[in-house]
């Protein structure tokens, strides 16, 4: 704990003096990147089934030891954008994931994933960066249309191998015979509401006492019917 607290207090005192600033660029260039290519060497000649082995193991080994560390040390810096976390999983991504021939391996028939490997895919999957889906995310969601099926991705709904779809109007091809204008839609099908967005659909209930108001000395109360009125908001609607 003591050791902690040390480097802890030693990353506070570096963010304060004019190296701070670098203080991500060195994260990246130096400690990240060679402490990943030591990983990446250690299955760079591997292939197939034992290559998927391998990066599962070297996933488990970064994921549950090396990144707890890493955002252990650099405490102080976390609540900035990037985080350590996202840069530690992305270099991850970039150096190892994306350079192993992990998509030869994934389609060899006989081929068993370990569900390390799943988790890898998934996890890295869920860390964007600030310019939105780079070719190496695109490059990633290759890898993991091979072991999640259907995976909507963001080129549409991958299944079975296959893309079913390509358009950014999936959803609306899902529940409508065609893609369309969003005008044709609310044409074919109305939205109807209530008269007023204050007022309720349905009216308020209203008690009355019957004509035999006691029956054994009880009064009887019965309910009216409620009424629910709706209507079409605009007369272009109406066709």
């Amino acid at each position: 704990d003591n050791e902690l607290y040390h480097l802890n207090e030693g990353v506070r005192q570096l963010l304060k003096t004019e190296l701070g600033s670098f203080f991500t660029e060195y994260l990246q260039n130096q400690l990240l990147t060679k402490g990943m290519v030591i990983l990446r060497d250690k299955i760079r000649f591997y292939e197939g089934q034992k290559l998927l082995d391998t990066v599962a193991e070297i996933w488990d080994f970064f994921f549950c030891d090396i990144l707890p560390m890493l955002q252990a040390i650099f405490h102080p810096v976390q609540g900035k954008e990037p985080t350590v976390r996202q840069i530690a999983l992305l270099h991850f991504r970039n150096v190892i994931t994306l350079n192993a021939k992990l998509e030869d391996a994934l389609s060899r028939p006989r081929a068993r994933v370990p569900p390390s490997l799943i988790q890898m895919l998934l996890i890295l999957q869920g860390v964007h960066e600030s310019k939105g889906a780079s070719g190496d995310y695109l490059r990633l969601e290759l890898l993991i249309q091979k072991v999640v099926s259907p995976y909507l991705g963001t080129y549409g709904l991958h299944t079975g191998g296959e893309h079913v779809t390509h358009s950014a109007c999936f959803l609306e091809k899902r529940f409508f015979p065609r893609c369309s204008k969003s005008s044709e839609i609310l044409t074919k099908n109305p939205v109807v509401r209530s008269k007023s967005y204050n007022n309720p659909m349905l009216t308020p209930v209203a008690e009355y006492e019957s004509e035999g108001s006691l029956v054994n000395g009880t009064s009887i109360r019965r309910h009216s019917v409620s009424e629910m009125t709706t209507f079409i908001e605009s007369e272009g609607y109406l066709n």
